[in-house]
């Protein structure tokens, strides 16, 4: 370094973007850490082994990817504080928590592409095989920039000027991005096709709106996160910007299924509400011999709480058979309403 400005804007560029987006998924992490809490409280005795994996999987992911960027930081600014050559490297710590980030990205995408398909009514299959695609074509550069990285012996430069991290950063953000959109998009089609094809009681179309809400902030979030890393890298690379957006992305992915995940307590109970003029019964996106194009049906039967199913059976369900986002009547013993199992 030419002088002492020179060594401060190489630290802010470096160092300080680092620390920024350290803060940030700390605090998204413990986030993510409540949000597991509250699912495993309120729902791990009623959902499906398949559905309680899937949580405790992309929980210990996103614990591992926390675990890494705490360790790459704790290189640079303990171990390596003063050895001005370490900040024209990338730590090794770094450079796997892309990949586990890339990992975690495609498993949230797929599970959603089920849902898309689900909520089709078993429909469609082009839509959610597209989701696929782009999910895993966003896979692929994201696994092919981990693995460059490694091959360049993580030099900075290297990896800030390399045509071949450049393009597979663009594919990888570009394509998670879309297949973010497309989820979004897809998710409020067939929901809104529902509302206005079927007749649902006040409270149930209330209940799908608010749905309609939770997928389309979820959607917003992570293409927003996968926006910002793909823009700031390539329009402010020497800066290092990017640094901030790329450690929070597996948060954003997590967080967006278990806040999917534990909003069915509110959506039951706003179904379940003293004003509701009827119930509910058999009203499912799914596949069925009583259901519509879009896979909802709805009849009126006796007084009861209704309920609402979000996921993979319960785990009492013979062959784990899927069932998706169904609203039911299991007639509770008292007028308390009771959350059917998933």
């Amino acid at each position: 370094m030419s002088s002492a400005s020179d060594l401060r804007s190489a630290i802010e560029n470096t160092l300080g973007y680092q620390l920024i987006g350290a803060f940030i998924a700390a605090a998204m992490y413990g986030v993510t850490v409540l949000q597991t809490y509250i699912y495993w409280i309120r729902f791990a005795k009623k959902d499906s082994r398949k559905l309680r994996s899937l949580v405790i999987f992309i929980w210990g992911i996103d614990t591992v990817c926390s675990a890494l960027v705490c360790a790459s930081l704790y290189k640079n600014l303990v171990q390596d504080w003063g050895v001005l050559d370490s900040l024209e490297s990338v730590p090794v710590t770094f450079a796997l928590e892309n990949g586990f980030t890339c990992f975690v990205t495609v498993v949230v995408q797929c599970f959603f592409a089920h849902r898309v398909w689900l909520v089709s009514g078993k429909q469609s299959k082009i839509i959610p095989v597209v989701i696929a695609i782009f999910a895993l074509v966003g896979f692929g550069g994201g696994c092919a920039l981990t693995a460059r990285m490694f091959i360049t012996n993580l030099n900075l430069q290297v990896v800030e000027t390399d045509v071949f991290i450049n393009n597979a950063c663009i594919v990888d953000q570009t394509a998670a991005a879309a297949c973010d959109i497309l989820i979004t998009l897809s998710l409020y089609y067939y929901l809104n096709l529902g509302r206005r094809k079927d007749s649902l009681t006040r409270r149930a179309d209330s209940v799908l709106q608010s749905l309609v809400i939770y997928f389309i902030s979820r959607g917003i979030l992570t293409t927003v996160f996968q926006i910002l890393a793909v823009a700031t890298y390539a329009g402010l690379r020497s800066q290092q910007l990017w640094i901030i957006w790329q450690v929070c992305l597996s948060k954003a992915y997590v967080n967006s299924l278990l806040a999917i995940l534990n909003a069915r307590e509110y959506l039951s109970k706003t179904l379940n509400g003293p004003d509701n003029m009827h119930t509910i019964s058999e009203l499912r996106f799914d596949c069925g011999p009583a259901t519509n194009s879009t896979g909802i049906t709805g009849s009126s039967h006796a007084t009861g709480g209704a309920a609402i199913e979000l996921g993979t059976g319960s785990q009492n369900d013979q062959g784990d058979q899927e069932k998706e986002i169904k609203f039911s009547n299991p007639t509770p013993p008292k007028s308390q309403s009771s959350f059917s199992r998933v």
